[in-house]
């Protein structure tokens, strides 16, 4: 049975009433209010019901609700590594690419791995546009070859945007050398094509 505290909240800022575009200013609204809920009414579900039903919205594709079921969680479970780092990639799902870096790097000051962080922090600061701070990234020997790739190919789109065109090209053809079956390569390698189309 779900506690009143979340019913309150989901009545409030999940309803199918608002507008896809209010979603980041209502989710920067919901620590508050879930802290004050909390001390009026408390929530004793466990950990893997919250995780769980988290898991369940986030693979039906309905990112606020699953993003406020681990806004929730953390508020309970603030170590918990494992929504810190789901929590990460729904951010990344809803182009919050701040919050979405932010969160990744909780996650793995928390033990997730870097292999698991690394790559994704690269999807992060490409949403921000923080191409310098994607150029710089040294992934560590613990990176799979699948996340290097996908950190290359985040690397040859900055690289592109900071106007290092044959940079980006060499580093873009690294990353398919390394790994072409990931779908982020695939992507970024179209991007960059489409840029280089439109340059010339």
């Amino acid at each position: 049975m779900r506690c009143l505290a979340e019913s309150i909240v989901r009545e409030r800022f999940l309803s199918n009433d608002n507008p896809k575009m209010q979603l980041k200013k209502n989710l920067l609204n919901f620590g508050l209010l879930l802290s004050m809920l909390a001390l009026l009414f408390g929530c004793g579900e466990s950990q893997d019901v919250w995780f769980s039903r988290a898991q369940q919205l986030a693979n039906e594709k309905d990112y606020p609700a699953a993003i406020f079921e681990l806004k929730s969680l953390l508020q309970e479970f603030p170590e918990n590594a494992q929504a810190r780092w789901l929590l990460a990639t729904l951010y990344l799902d809803v182009e919050d690419g701040a919050s979405a870096e932010k969160e990744f790097l909780q996650a793995k000051k928390l033990g997730v791995g870097e292999d698991a962080v690394m790559p994704f922090i690269a999807r992060a600061l490409v949403l921000q546009d923080k191409y310098d701070a994607v150029i710089e990234l040294t992934p560590s020997e613990a990176v799979s070859k699948l996340g290097l790739a996908e950190i290359k190919a985040s690397q040859a789109i900055a690289l592109s945007a900071r106007g290092q065109a044959e940079k980006a090209a060499q580093q873009m053809q690294d990353a398919v050398s390394v790994d072409s079956t990931s779908a982020w390569v695939r992507l970024m390698q179209a991007r960059l094509l489409l840029r280089e189309a439109q340059a010339s």
